[in-house]
């Protein structure tokens, strides 16, 4: 399967509501080493919805912050209230 492929595979997965595809296209990704921060945040929120929080908190580990980046600052508080996910320190 050609990693350009991907994205529109991932994109199909979520439309379909077919989590687990999902996950596994987006850990190809991270596999081979493509995965960019917001493949990693995708990543990090699919395995919530697919009730494996703890995984989703073993990637969000890899995802690169600065201070202050409202983006992660809003999505770790969403899923810690909607999830119990505990973001990384």
């Amino acid at each position: 399967m050609p990693v350009q492929a991907l994205p529109d595979l991932v994109a199909g997965a979520l439309a379909a509501r077919d989590f687990s595809a999902a996950i596994q296209l987006l850990e190809i990704e991270r596999a081979k080493g493509f995965a960019k921060r917001n493949d990693l945040l995708l990543l990090t929120y699919v395995y919530c919805l697919n009730g494996n929080v703890e995984k989703a908190e073993d990637v969000a580990k890899e995802v690169v912050s600065t201070p202050k980046d409202k983006l992660i600052d809003w999505l770790w508080g969403t899923l810690q209230a909607e999830f119990g996910f505990r973001p990384p320190r």
